[in-house]
């Protein structure tokens, strides 16, 4: 892009030092093309001086273009480049064609806009923001901001999601809600999935659950126009305030600990900014005010959910969000009622409840209680096999490897499972890794070197957490031990001398 301060350069050394394009093309180190818009923007540029005396290749298409500007003004430069090829223009590539449309498609009216003013307590707009992606366990997750901005005090609320989701969104309110102990009295929202579920003109379909959130809460929802970024400016402008002043540079371990510095800033930091509307005073005072207008609060907060449908396999899981959680047994090839919550997992039979899980964000993982396969492992010994090394492999991650060398060697699979299934539970997971990786380490995995390896790791952990009794020096401080010929040791014991 070409600065003001680089167009100035160009006028003067065109009108006022007679330079040609080219020459001031060369002289900035840009492209000839750009000179020359420039001068065509400014009406500067003269025909009469250009190189070319006999003119250009696309004059007598000139007009065609025009007119076809005119009866479809949103028509593309690639694709009139197209059409007048197809009448003869002899042209090889689109850019000159480009560089005329630019200078004679009509130029938009500039739309003009006028600045809102809202009472305190009567509007609160949202919107979702992406911050990229965050690793968790095996999988990577997008990492969204769910934002809320107060419009009369600017007060800002900030919460991070893996999942731009309705059970997200639901959360998002809930706790925005709860933040300024109060609820606006309209909500203006984008039309996301979330909020809108479909729109013909001014019409507009709200998402089922959004409303049952609006009846709780008692608010108006109301969605902008279609490509009407404008009229919710207030948090457009609080997003683009997220990113430079609170994300740019920082850096977190996991979502919990960025979430509570959300709320830390959200406290603390960002009221501290100067109202916009008297910068007299600052946004925690406007927001002093307007809480007081705000709709008060339910007693009980809306609950936010996901519920949906899942099926069962021959196998006793459920799949969810790229995981899968065990049912008992006996629900194998049916559909039960998935319900899950920000933390866990609940599934049901009706509204008899099944099975209920700690929910994972990793990917790939299997979330199991062992009450839900006691059954099948009662009668299935190859199950049994396979669980005792899923459980070996879980608890110590470097027993796949040990295994796996074992059983190249020619080993059999079910003695060393059976084997380390038996050191897991006299030695723990804690002693059964550190022995696994020294005779890995030694180039020596077998058995029995794992078994010594084992006894002296912990021969090293008794002694070390063997008790010493403490000694009065001054009782035995004069005590002198004589020592005696080794001799008369051998007499003791009957040994003569040879």
């Amino acid at each position: 892009m070409i600065s003001s301060k680089e167009e100035a350069e160009i006028l003067r050394l065109y009108n006022i030092e007679k330079w040609r394009v080219g020459t001031i093309a060369t002289y900035l180190k840009r492209h000839h093309t750009s000179i020359k818009r420039v001068l065509i923007n400014y009406n500067s540029y003269d025909k009469r001086r250009s190189r070319n005396k006999t003119g250009s290749i696309l004059d007598k298409y000139e007009e065609f273009i025009q007119e076809t500007l005119e009866r479809y003004p949103l028509i593309t430069a690639s694709r009139i480049y197209q059409m007048i090829k197809e009448r003869g223009y002899p042209g090889l590539s689109s850019g000159l064609v480009r560089m005329k449309v630019s200078t004679l498609r009509p130029k938009k009216q500039q739309e003009a806009f006028l600045k809102l003013k809202t009472f305190a307590g009567e509007e609160g707009q949202v919107d979702w923001a992406d911050f990229g992606k965050i690793s968790v366990g095996k999988a990577e997750r997008r990492l969204s901001a769910f934002v809320l901005t107060l419009s009369h005090s600017r007060m800002i609320y900030l919460r991070f999601f893996y999942s731009q989701g309705m059970r997200e969104f639901l959360q998002g309110f809930v706790e925005a809600f709860e933040f300024f102990n109060g609820v606006p009295k309209r909500i203006l929202l984008d039309n996301l999935r979330s909020g809108v579920r479909n729109r013909v003109s001014s019409f507009i379909n709200y998402n089922e659950q959004f409303l049952s959130l609006s009846k709780h809460y008692c608010f108006e929802p109301q969605a902008v126009g279609v490509r009407k970024g404008n009229e919710k400016g207030k948090v457009e402008r609080s997003i683009q305030y997220i990113r430079n002043n609170f994300f740019s540079g920082r850096e977190f371990e996991n979502i919990e600990k960025l979430n509570k510095e959300a709320i830390n800033w959200c406290l603390h930091e960002s009221p501290q900014r100067k109202w916009q509307t008297d910068n007299r005073i600052k946004i925690f005072e406007a927001f002093e005010e307007e809480k007081t207008k705000l709709i008060p609060l339910p007693k009980n907060p809306y609950f936010s959910y996901d519920r949906r449908v899942i099926s069962i396999g021959k196998t006793p899981y459920g799949r969810y969000d790229l995981n899968d959680y065990s049912v008992p047994a006996k629900y194998v090839m049916r559909k039960l009622e998935l319900c899950a919550s920000e933390n866990s997992v609940e599934i049901f039979d009706g509204i008899n409840k099944v099975a209920e899980h700690l929910r994972s964000y990793s990917k790939q993982e299997v979330i199991e209680n062992s009450d839900h396969i006691s059954d099948i492992l009662k009668h299935k010994k190859r199950a049994i096999k396979g669980s005792a090394l899923h459980r070996i492999t879980t608890l110590v991650p470097d027993a796949e490897y040990f295994i796996e060398i074992l059983v190249n060697r020619g080993e059999n699979t079910g003695g060393i499972i059976a084997s380390l299934t038996k050191i897991l539970n006299i030695y723990g997971k804690e002693l059964l890794t550190e022995a696994i990786q020294e005779v890995i380490v030694h180039e020596c995995p077998r058995l029995k070197n794992l078994y010594f390896s084992l006894n002296r790791l912990e021969a090293q952990s008794s002694q070390k957490n063997t008790p010493y009794a403490e000694i009065d020096s001054g009782k035995y401080s004069n005590l002198v031990v004589n020592h005696h010929e080794p001799s008369h040791y051998d007499k003791i014991a009957g040994i003569k001398k040879c």
